[in-house]
């Protein structure tokens, strides 16, 4: 069984077997697996860098520490013609200036350890995010495990566009830190509303000060379900869970995400 950046909630229910069972011992066989390369790739409009991490998967019975791969030859191009060679920023870490366009194709090359890995993501049109509403939560109890502080519910508006399917991906960052929840949607249910869409439901505790930053992505139908093949994630894929690998729109390897989406964010500063 291979693993990477996940932890398996197999873990905690193997733990629950062996301390339950009072007269048998249940021992768990996970097969060592060959390690696979995991891509995270993204490309965003407006000019923003688009970044490709590399790295590799570990065994079950290894230390989480994910290796990453260094010297592979990264190229980004798309259906106009263009085409740019990443740069490595630090190991592991590609990055390039090159930018998306809304309605185009952008296709990711990945050479590493003798093979050569594809993906293919469409980059939609943008959905104007209106705005990003921080409410402290009363009369709910106190805080999460037991802490000190407020809750905040958080929610984020726009309005959909009618008859077009449209797969949303938010993204928080406190303090320029992205956090390890991502949160996606899509509007199977609310086509062509106008959509306030809570996020988190009173569970957030932010500080005095904080300056709390969602990016809103307006990502195509394959992303989506790699998000999405975590469970609707509730924490994304750097906090999710899954004893099985999850979809993926990489071709070459069974790991990893390639996403072409627009970008927008709104920010707003903890009085």
């Amino acid at each position: 069984m291979m693993k990477y950046n996940l932890s398996l909630p197999i873990v905690i229910f193997a733990t629950f077997l062996l301390l339950s069972a009072c007269t048998e011992v249940i021992e768990l066989d996970f097969n060592d697996a060959d390690a696979e390369i995991v891509i995270e790739g993204a490309l965003g409009n407006n000019n923003d860098s688009s970044i490709v991490k590399i790295s590799r998967s570990v065994n079950f019975s290894d230390s989480d520490v994910f290796p990453n791969v260094e010297n592979a030859l990264v190229v980004l191009s798309d259906d106009l013609g263009n085409r740019d060679t990443l740069s490595e920023i630090a190991a592991g870490l590609y990055s390039s200036s090159f930018s998306g366009l809304s309605g185009h194709q952008y296709f990711l090359e990945v050479g590493a350890d003798g093979k050569t890995l594809t993906s293919t993501s469409y980059l939609p049109a943008s959905v104007n995010f209106d705005s990003l509403l921080i409410n402290e939560v009363q009369g709910i109890g106190g805080p999460p495990n037991n802490q000190t502080g407020k809750r905040y519910e958080v929610a984020v508006c726009f309005q959909d566009p009618a008859l077009v399917p449209n797969y949303y991906r938010f993204v928080e960052y406190i303090n320029g830190n992205r956090s390890s929840r991502v949160f996606i949607s899509d509007d199977r249910f609310s086509d062509g509303t106008a959509t306030r869409l809570v996020l988190r439901g009173g569970t957030s505790r932010y500080d005095a000060g904080d300056l709390i930053t969602f990016e809103m992505q307006c990502i195509d139908k394959p992303v989506y379900e790699y998000f999405n093949s975590f469970g609707n994630l509730n924490g994304g894929p750097q906090a999710a869970s899954s004893p099985a690998n999850p979809y993926t729109n990489i071709e070459g390897s069974k790991l990893g995400y390639f996403s072409a989406h627009t970008v927008q964010r709104l920010s707003f500063l903890m009085p």
